[in-house]
C-alpha cells in the first residue's frame, strides 16, 4: 500500500515538474532540436540542386525507398512540431496572465527584435508550411508539378514571380526564429553561452546563417537564371 502511495505521489510529481516552466521550456527545447535536426537535413538535401537534377531527384528518390522509416520520421517531426506549439502557446499565455496589464511605454534593453518576435515569426512560419509542404509535395497551388522531378518542380514555381515575396518573408521569419530559438535552446540544454548580446559567432548565429543563406540561395540562382528549368 505504502509502495502504491509512493508510486502514485511520484507520478504526479513527474507530470508537475513537466507541466512547470521549467518542464515547458525543456519540453521547447527538446522539441527544437528534433526541429532543427530536420531543418539541417532539409536545406542540404535542397543545396543539392546546385549539383544538377540527378543529384536532387536521387536524393528525394532516397528518402521514398525508406518507406515506413519515412514515415517514421515524419510523425516524429509532426509530433515534435505539436509538442513545440503546445509548450510555446502555455508559456505565451501563462506570460501574459503573469502581467495582464501592458507597459505604458515598453523600451527594450538586452532584449532583440528576434526573441521579441518569437511568437509572430512562429505563427508565420507555421502559415508558410501549411502552404509551401503540400505545395512541394503533392503539388497544391504548382502550375506545373510533376510526381518525383524535385528540380523541375522548384524551379518551375518560380517562373511565378509572385512566390518569391511570398519566400523571401518566409525566409526572413526563419531567420529571425532560428537565430533566438536555437540560441535558447542551446542554453536551455546546457550549452555554455553569453546570456546578453553581442552573441558573436556562435552556433546560433553560424546554424541561422547556413540555414537562411542555404535557401536565398536556391531563389537567387532561380531568379538569376543559374539554375534552369526543363521547357
Amino acid at each position: 500500500m505504502a509502495m502504491s502511495v509512493h508510486t502514485q505521489a511520484s507520478g504526479r510529481g513527474r507530470r508537475a515538474a513537466w507541466r512547470s516552466a521549467i518542464g515547458m521550456k525543456a519540453l521547447m527545447s527538446l522539441s527544437a532540436l528534433v526541429l532543427v535536426g530536420y531543418m539541417l537535413l532539409h536545406v542540404l538535401g535542397n543545396l543539392l540542386i546546385f549539383l544538377g537534377p540527378a543529384w536532387i531527384n536521387g536524393w528525394g528518390a532516397l528518402l521514398h525507398a525508406t518507406g515506413p522509416l519515412l514515415w517514421v520520421a515524419r510523425l516524429v517531426i509532426l509530433a515534435a512540431l505539436a509538442v513545440h506549439v503546445a509548450a510555446g502557446v502555455v508559456l505565451s499565455v501563462r506570460a501574459r496572465h503573469a502581467r495582464p496589464e501592458a507597459y505604458a511605454r515598453l523600451t527594450p534593453q538586452a532584449s532583440s527584435v528576434a526573441s521579441r518576435t518569437m511568437l509572430w515569426t512562429g505563427v508565420a512560419l507555421l502559415a508558410f508550411a501549411a502552404y509551401h509542404v503540400p505545395q512541394l509535395t503533392v503539388g497544391w497551388w504548382h502550375p506545373r508539378f510533376v510526381s518525383g522531378d524535385d528540380y523541375a518542380n522548384v524551379l518551375r514555381l518560380f517562373r511565378r514571380t509572385t512566390e518569391y515575396p511570398v519566400y523571401a518573408a518566409a525566409l526572413a521569419a526563419l531567420g529571425l526564429h532560428l537565430y533566438h530559438g536555437t540560441w535558447s535552446m542551446l542554453r536551455t540544454l546546457g550549452v555554455p553561452l553569453p546570456a546578453r548580446r553581442p552573441r558573436r559567432a556562435g552556433p546560433a548565429t553560424i546554424f541561422t546563417l547556413f540555414v537562411t543563406i542555404g535557401f536565398v540561395a536556391i531563389l537567387l540562382a532561380v531568379a538569376g537564371g543559374w539554375l534552369r528549368a526543363p521547357a
